[in-house]
């Protein structure tokens, strides 16, 4: 069962479809993630310098301000610093301020250890804003997930001081941890999908082409009954109609033909019949008990068995033929077979062999039993008065006896033709007086 669905058609159209639709999600993803994952980096940087900006321009305006002294009270370099400091509160939460030599002048309550390389930082921000006019320098440390930015002071009342900026880009994994909640709840519900299509795909499709392969299988097996319903109005209805329609019309069919082929069946018994049987009589004719003749005399000879052939003829029956005809004739010669039919044994074979002779074959017999069954006839026959219309009859028979013993039959096997002996005996039995038995050994 496992093998057959797994070689269904529709088995490989789910397996190809859900694949390429697989292959598309994850393409579609990838290019998701990488732009979403470049623009996390980007907005949090771009969020860190407009924070920045915005601080400098404080300080910037503090500064200028502190110099005519009209809204900022400065007079040593403490003030300043604390001034600055409340600036940078609403801003940044993590924070140092260091002269160039690395001494900490100010630490914020929740500022962590500095970079190992925070005072070439440091210089490096001094020097690009010396020469390049640089309000700060940015350093972003991927590892550590932190964005450092330096800004020098001595612009700001505060000497060669240098301000250490911390801000944490952690959130950058919550941001990549929800896309990838995104991602999966995508594919979930893509493959939910594929699961409703892989069903409409069975009920629709892989169902009535199932259904249809069934009925034709058992229809071919020989079930005629089987149609194959599909409650339905598309194309597989439609095929099913048509299957449905040729199955009655091939099983009316094959009834018209099994009537003819019955017949046909009735017409050559009845025409094989008439070729082996005398139409008289009915009893079998010459060429039948001849090709049994041929037939047994190699059985015989194989299985070293005795066989005899009888001829019986009815005495005189020309000059009854001359004087009453046909029809009395013809009753005689039904009579005279039924009396020696009786006087054999069923595995003997009975045949009329032209005219007024008779044919016995009588196999496995020895010559005993031959000579009685001989006599049996003859007795019968004579014994028997038929009724005619030209009154009351009374016939008797001549028979010549070919004997074949089992040890003999070898001899014979290459001229198997019996009759000529029996014929021989026959017609010394009507040379001797007739109503007699004569035989042969061959």
């Amino acid at each position: 069962m496992k093998k057959k669905f797994f070689r269904s058609i529709g088995f490989k159209i789910l397996f190809f479809y859900t694949l390429l639709s697989l292959i598309n999600i994850s393409f579609v993803i990838s290019i998701i993630f990488e732009n979403q994952v470049d623009l996390i980096s980007r907005n949090i940087q771009l969020e860190t310098e407009k924070q920045l900006s915005r601080l400098i321009s404080s300080m910037k305006y503090f500064t200028s301000e502190s110099r005519t002294g009209k809204l900022f009270d400065i007079k040593t370099d403490k003030d300043a610093l604390d001034h600055i400091i409340k600036f940078i509160g609403p801003h940044f939460d993590d924070y140092i301020i260091y002269t160039e030599k690395g001494v900490v002048s100010y630490k914020s309550g929740s500022a962590k250890e500095p970079p190992e390389t925070f005072i070439e930082d440091g210089l490096r921000s001094m020097t690009a804003n010396t020469f390049a006019g640089n309000d700060y320098y940015l350093k972003i440390d991927e590892k550590e997930r932190m964005i450092y930015c330096y800004v020098p002071l001595n612009n700001f009342r505060l000497g060669n001081s240098i301000l250490l900026l911390r801000k944490d880009i952690s959130r950058v994994n919550y941001a990549l941890s929800s896309l990838y909640n995104q991602a999966i709840y995508v594919i979930i519900v893509v493959l939910l999908f594929h699961i409703i299509f892989a069903a409409i795909l069975f009920r629709y499709i892989i169902q009535p082409v199932s259904l249809l392969t069934l009925g034709a299988r058992k229809f071919s097996e020989g079930d005629l009954g089987v149609r194959i319903k599909i409650n339905r109005k598309d194309e597989f209805n439609s095929l099913a109609e048509t299957f449905n329609d040729m199955a009655d019309s091939i099983e009316e069919k094959i009834h018209i033909l099994s009537g003819e082929i019955n017949t046909i069946k009735e017409d050559k018994e009845k025409i094989e019949k008439q070729q082996i049987r005398d139409e008289l009589t009915y009893l079998f004719n010459r060429n039948y008990i001849m090709e049994r003749v041929n037939e047994e005399i190699t059985r015989a000879a194989n299985k070293k068995t005795s066989t005899a052939f009888l001829l019986v003829d009815i005495d005189n029956f020309n000059e009854v033929n001359k004087i009453y005809g046909f029809q009395t004739c013809n009753i005689i010669l039904m009579e005279t077979a039924k009396a020696i039919l009786r006087s054999c044994s069923e595995a003997d074979t009975v045949a009329r062999f032209g005219g007024e002779e008779f044919a016995v074959l009588s196999p496995d017999s020895s010559i005993e039993q031959t000579r009685i069954t001989a006599e049996k006839i003859r007795e019968a026959v004579e014994k028997n008065t038929i009724v005619t219309p030209d009154g009351e009859f009374s016939v008797t028979v001549s028979i010549g006896i070919s004997f074949a013993g089992g040890e003999r039959l070898h001899s014979v096997r290459d001229n198997p033709d019996l009759a000529v002996s029996a014929e021989e005996a026959l017609l010394r039995a009507k040379t001797n007086g007739r109503n007699r038995i004569e035989e042969t050994t061959v």
